[in-house]
């Protein structure tokens, strides 16, 4: 095929059951781009390759790479992005997949009109394992603002869940070390890489839900990243650290200050009160004077504590709506 003009990312593993939906949906676009679909399998045991090998050997802009060991999420991210050509790149894991047939032209013909901003993304539904909806609404971590800058990030906030973003592709550039993907964090990338493109623009989020996030409450079927990093009993240490890789990465190649403080600093700092008042924290390397000893504006966390309760208690509540209309969702499929 000729020259692409969108590079499509999917990284897989041990994702046998849903992959072939997740190609089928990106092939099934209506794109008066050409574009090229990669995919990063982080040596998956299930099947999931001969699945991906199927695709290969039927299409021509479909290309696989296989790791030969299991590396994590955040390498295999890195070496996929690396061998990417296009002028754009979309992204889809491969238990997410789109749902609107048009959503590349919709966001390439956005950017190509927009040279101010660097990236596009949408709303998204959330699906269950049968890949039905059952809840219309963003995650908690996307921020709220549809015109989305450097501001916006705050150490946590993205602009839009990983399988709704088109954005430049801002690896062509092969004079700049991007592996700051992989080395930051095995497990966490998506913070990353909106951090590197926030230099190069904004983000600007479509009321369009043209995408479907998969999310399961049951154990067998969470994601190896949630598996890995989120049930891990050092997380707190590890994302505290990451935390620190980024501030540091953006204090010394960035004109602008990205703005950690107070608020990422301050979720942690009362994470671990939290924690450690339940006794849960036994094995964290960090404490809450950790926190309190890397900025000078203590009175700032001690203020913060009513807010990160407060914060808690919304997420709970939106949380539980979420779970009860899961688990409606799912008895009425195996109805």
């Amino acid at each position: 095929m000729e020259q692409p003009f969108v590079s499509v990312v999917v990284l897989t593993y041990n994702q046998k059951d849903t992959v072939a939906r997740t190609l089928d949906s990106i092939l099934a676009q209506k794109c008066s781009y050409d574009f090229e679909i990669l995919i990063g399998d982080d040596a998956s045991t299930d099947g999931t390759v001969e699945v991906l090998d199927y695709y290969a050997k039927r299409y021509d802009n479909v290309k696989v790479f296989v790791q030969p060991e299991n590396v994590g999420v955040t390498k295999n991210a890195y070496d996929l992005l690396m061998k990417t050509t296009g002028k754009y790149i979309a992204f889809c894991e491969g238990d997410d997949f789109w749902c609107d047939e048009n959503k590349l032209q919709k966001q390439v013909d956005f950017l190509e009109n927009h040279p101010e901003y660097v990236g596009c993304s949408h709303d998204v539904n959330f699906v269950n394992e049968y890949g039905k909806v059952y809840y219309k609404n963003n995650p908690t971590w996307i921020s709220l603002k549809r015109d989305y800058s450097y501001k916006d990030f705050k150490g946590v906030y993205l602009p839009g869940q990983s399988c709704s973003i088109v954005r430049r592709n801002i690896y062509l550039d092969k004079e700049k070390d991007f592996s700051l993907i992989y080395t930051a964090s095995k497990y966490i990338g998506d913070r990353t890489t909106v951090l590197l493109c926030l230099p190069y623009g904004k983000f600007y989020r479509m009321k369009e839900r043209m995408s479907c996030y998969s999310f399961s409450f049951a154990k067998d079927t969470q994601g190896i990243t949630f598996q890995k990093f989120v049930n891990s009993k050092s997380s707190f240490c590890e994302e505290w650290e990451y935390t620190k890789k980024l501030e540091e990465y953006t204090k010394n190649n960035f004109e602008f200050s990205v703005n950690f403080r107070p608020y990422k600093h301050s979720l942690f700092f009362s994470s671990i009160v939290a924690c450690f008042r339940r006794r849960k924290c036994k094995n964290q390397a960090v404490r809450p004077k950790d926190i309190l000893a890397s900025d000078t504006n203590k009175l700032g966390y001690v203020v913060a504590l009513p807010v990160w309760f407060a914060i808690k208690l919304a997420r709970k509540i939106k949380l539980f709506v979420i779970k009860k209309k899961y688990f409606a969702s799912m008895r009425k499929e195996r109805a």
